[in-house]
C-alpha cells in the first residue's frame, strides 16, 4: 500500500482487538477504510465482535462464506473490511454496526456489543479512568470520546481551575466525575464551534479559547462565558436528542464496560455509573427523565427550545 500508517484507535480497534498483531495487515485494512470512507473504531470494533460471536458459535461458516472469522486472522480482517465497504457477504450485517448485528443475531449477543446508543465505543476503557463512564452514557452521540475527552482532568491536581474544577480527583473514584464530563463535553463543544483541534486545545485553558474569539470578533467574552456558551450548546444537543425518543435509560453502558477484569492495572473496578448519572443530571439541571429543566432552558437564552419541550 502507498498511504499513511494506523494511529492509536486504528490500532487498537483493528489489530489490538482482533488480537491481528501483523502491521502490515492492520495498516492495510485501515487504509480501506480510508478509501472507503469508512470510520476504523466502528470498523475493528465490529470485526472483533463478529470473531467473538464466531467463536460462540452465533456466527457461522456458512454465514461467512467459508471465511474463518477467528481471532488473530489477518486474511479475514482484511476481507471483512471489503465486504462492509461494498455490502457483500457477511459485510450485509456487520456494516450495520454492532447494536443492530446483535439485535438480529439475538441469542445473548447484545452483551459483545461494546456501543452506546449505537456507536462503538474507542480504545479507551471507562474501567481505566471511570469519568468515561457518565461521559459516554450520555455524549450526545454515543460513545464518543471527542465529545469530551474527560480523562485528561482525572489522577491530575487542579485540572481546570478557570472553570473552578480544583482539587485531586483520582481515576478509580466516582466522585465528581459527573462535574468533570459536564466540563470536559462543555470544552469539546467549544473547540470544535472554533474549528480548533482537540489535540492541540490540550495546550490552552479557556482563557486563551476566550482570547483567540476576541481577537479574531472583537467581543470580550471571559472563561465564564465560554462555560455558559457550552453548557448551552449540549442544552441544544440534548433537546433535540429527546425529541427524538431518547430518555434516561438510554444514557447507559455495554455489559462489557460493566463488567471487572481480571488482571491489569483496573482488575477488579469498575465505575458506579448510576452515582456518576446522579450528578451529572443535577448539574446539567435535567429532569429525571433526563429532559433539559425549563429554568435552565431559559436562563441559558432558550426560550424557543423551552416551549418546545414544555408548551
Amino acid at each position: 500500500m502507498d498511504g499513511p500508517g494506523p494511529e492509536y484507535e486504528t490500532l487498537g480497534a483493528l489489530g489490538s482487538m482482533c488480537m491481528v498483531d501483523d502491521l502490515e495487515a492492520v495498516s492495510y485494512a485501515a487504509h480501506l477504510c480510508n478509501i472507503y470512507g469508512m470510520d476504523t473504531i466502528s470498523c475493528g470494533s465490529t470485526i472483533a465482535f463478529a470473531m467473538e460471536c464466531y467463536e460462540k458459535g452465533l456466527i457461522t461458516k456458512e454465514d461467512t462464506g467459508g471465511i474463518e472469522l477467528t481471532w488473530g486472522n489477518k486474511e479475514a480482517l482484511v476481507k471483512v473490511v471489503e465486504q462492509i465497504a461494498l455490502g457483500e457477504g457477511i459485510g450485509q450485517l456487520l456494516g450495520q454496526g454492532t447494536r443492530r448485528g446483535a439485535r438480529q443475531l439475538n441469542q445473548g449477543a447484545m452483551d459483545f456489543a461494546v456501543q452506546v446508543k449505537g456507536l462503538e465505543l474507542p480504545m479507551h476503557d471507562p474501567r481505566a479512568f471511570f469519568s468515561w463512564a457518565v461521559n459516554y452514557a450520555t455524549s450526545p452521540r454515543g460513545g464518543c470520546h471527542l465529545h469530551g475527552m474527560s480523562a485528561i482532568y482525572e489522577d491530575k491536581e487542579d485540572p481546570l481551575p478557570e472553570w473552578g474544577l480544583t482539587s485531586f480527583y483520582p481515576r478509580h473514584s466516582n466522585e465528581g466525575k459527573g462535574q468533570i464530563a459536564r466540563l470536559a463535553q462543555n470544552w469539546a463543544h467549544i473547540v470544535d464551534s472554533m474549528v480548533i483541534c482537540y489535540f492541540a486545545g490540550f495546550t490552552l485553558d479557556p482563557s486563551d479559547l476566550a482570547a483567540l474569539l476576541n481577537h479574531a470578533t472583537g467581543t470580550e467574552l471571559t472563561p465564564q462565558d465560554l462555560l455558559v456558551i457550552g453548557d448551552r450548546i449540549n442544552a441544544l444537543y440534548r433537546a433535540y436528542n429527546y425529541r427524538c425518543g431518547i430518555r434516561r435509560e438510554d444514557d447507559t453502558l455495554p455489559v462489557r464496560s460493566l463488567t471487572p477484569l481480571a488482571e491489569g492495572g483496573a482488575a477488579g473496578k469498575v465505575p458506579d455509573l448510576e452515582y456518576q448519572l446522579e450528578e451529572y443530571y443535577k448539574v446539567r439541571r435535567w429532569e429525571p427523565d433526563g429532559k433539559p429543566s425549563r429554568d435552565s432552558l431559559t436562563e441559558l437564552g432558550l426560550d424557543d427550545v423551552a416551549r418546545d419541550l414544555y408548551g
